[in-house]
């Protein structure tokens, strides 16, 4: 059999031996292990993103559509904490997020509080407005 060479590492290996990547280059298998551990963690990454953001999307619920028994208060605060929870546990993912962990961080920051004053806007709609919550 004939040996290749692997395109990320330089290594030497057996043609039946070699895995195509991603972009179809002729990769060993450690080095597609490693690409396949970095796509999991950008995609563990990006679900940190989409759950501060879902905070967000809970909070703006809670305060002017519906809120019954503050469920979907909850639901955005738990979304806010496990966004805090994932980047204080997994200092890889604060890595990987870079520049877009403070941003992570300010959204679900801003849908924990829309999550926990939404109580009171709701009060103060119905109070002022006669606003029953439902658009």
């Amino acid at each position: 059999m004939s040996q290749v060479p692997c395109a990320r590492c330089g290594d030497f290996i057996e043609s039946s031996d070699a895995l195509y990547s991603d972009s179809g280059e002729l990769v060993c298998g450690g080095c597609n292990a490693k690409a396949e551990l970095a796509t999991g963690e950008e995609r563990a990454a990006a679900a940190i993103l989409s759950a501060s953001g879902t905070s967000v999307v809970f909070g703006l619920a809670a305060c002017f559509v519906l809120n019954p028994c503050l469920a979907v208060s909850a639901f955005g605060v738990a979304s806010a904490v496990g966004t805090f929870v994932m980047l204080h546990r997994n200092p890889d993912y604060r890595a990987r997020l870079g520049a877009r962990a403070p941003i992570a961080i300010g959204v679900a920051a801003f849908g924990l509080v829309l999550s926990l004053v939404a109580p009171f806007v709701m009060f103060a709609l119905r109070l002022l407005t006669g606003y029953s919550g439902v658009l």
